[in-house]
């Protein structure tokens, strides 16, 4: 029996467009690291999905541009208290994936609910806030802030909720909707991160989940769909990352 079935409500599955989409097979297994011959998650990576998930994104696009910065920030508050409520499932999955000891295990779930604390502090909002500028004799100048697309968040493994999260929160405060690929050592937290996130009630497509390895997080971070990526890892991934998106005009790349 795979570990996560103990805090995982589905079977290992994909997050698209608001439903779970199973996944079967071997093509990715996590084990305990403490017990390796203890299996935690295991599930083949579909590259439709990929595809599919990039689309619904997309789909979603226009009406979270829509939608107002009070509604999109009471999306963000259901996810905070879903969150909270869930602290101790995200800890066990972070734990028995990752191998983090207890306490440390416990202090990352926290935090992905202090995330959005903190990004919804009036000091945090006030650098995205429209605002007015004198323009000359009866003339005034207005700068407004927009969303800017279809975000690819590739996560890495160890800390796999809260650094994907801190790129997360921000880019669905501004109405871009997200596809999630995390890191395929941390398949079963990002699956779990999409259930947290299908219980908070995001509308459909504005956040997804897609499994995969090397060859799909690569497609994600160069789709000609994606109107940025968002990223944290190694230095020699981020700079191939960088380098194959240096001639995508508008394209936003955030490596950390």
């Amino acid at each position: 029996m795979l570990l996560s079935k103990a805090y995982l409500a589905h079977e290992p599955s994909d997050y698209i467009d608001g439903a779970f989409r199973p996944l079967s097979g071997d093509g990715i297994v996590t084990r305990d690291p403490a017990r390796p011959s203890s299996v935690v998650w295991s599930g083949t990576p579909v590259a439709t999905h990929a595809e599919d998930a990039v689309a619904a994104a997309r789909r979603a696009l226009p009406a979270g541009s829509a939608l107002s910065h009070d509604a999109r920030r009471a999306h963000l508050e259901r996810w905070r208290e879903t969150c909270v409520k869930h602290a101790a499932r995200l800890a066990a999955a972070i734990s028995r994936e990752i191998g983090k000891v207890k306490w440390e295990a416990e202090l990352e779930a926290k935090i992905v609910a202090e995330k959005v604390t903190i990004t919804l502090e009036d000091r945090v909002l006030a650098r995205v806030a429209g605002f007015e500028v004198a323009a000359g004799a009866g003339k005034t100048g207005v700068c407004t802030f927009k969303p800017h697309g279809v975000m690819s968040v590739l996560g890495p493994y160890n800390f796999p909720a809260h650094l994907p999260n801190g790129h997360i929160v921000p880019a669905l405060l501004l109405g871009n909707p997200i596809v999630f690929t995390p890191r395929e050592k941390g398949a079963s937290v990002g699956q779990l991160l999409a259930e947290l996130a299908h219980e908070a009630g995001f509308p459909a497509g504005v956040f997804n989940v897609v499994q995969g390895g090397g060859a799909i997080a690569s497609r994600r971070a160069t789709h000609p769909e994606a109107d940025g990526v968002l990223f944290t890892g190694s230095f020699p991934v981020g700079r191939r990352i960088l380098e194959a998106n240096l001639d995508t005009p508008g394209r936003l790349i955030a490596l950390e």
